[in-house]
């Protein structure tokens, strides 16, 4: 998981995608590697839908608590990405 969010820090992100992916197949409950996924989707590869999907996942997987950090950063991201442009 370091890895990954090392990757990320770094910009290399077909790098971050390529383990987040494999570390999902193995893992499909890493409710980080989900939250990572998303901002991959959102930021590198453009994709609304497949980054809501991905933060989606982590709602759900994290019981839509908010006192989760995760869940809470899923919950900020989805505002942005569904927000209404002005």
């Amino acid at each position: 998981m370091q890895n990954i969010q090392r990757a990320v820090q770094e910009r290399r992100f077909a790098f971050a995608l390529r383990h987040c992916e494999e570390l999902l197949a193995k893992d499909p409950r890493n409710i980080q590697a989900w939250l990572i996924r998303g901002h991959l989707a959102w930021k590198y590869e453009n994709d609304t839908a497949k980054a809501v999907s991905c933060y989606r996942q982590v709602l759900i997987l994290g019981g839509y608590e908010s006192s989760n950090a995760s869940v809470a950063q899923a919950r900020a991201s989805l505002a942005q990405l569904l927000a209404p442009e002005p």
